[in-house]
């Protein structure tokens, strides 16, 4: 069983640092603004919130 918690832990260890490898990566060649273009086209960028019973007003 510490056999498999000891290659765990290695595992979230090794995450973590690819996450913040990565995320540094982001910021340093500022890829974050081709990926807030993408956002806007998706439209979860705004916080307009329709109601749920609009569809069922409109019969």
């Amino acid at each position: 069983m510490k056999f498999i918690e000891r290659w765990l832990l290695k595992l979230v260890i090794l995450h973590f640092i690819l996450l913040i490898t990565v995320q540094m990566i982001f910021h340093q060649f500022h890829f974050l603004g081709q990926l807030q273009k993408i956002t806007l086209y998706e439209g979860v960028n705004s916080n307009t919130e329709t109601p749920i019973m609009e569809t069922w007003n409109r019969r």
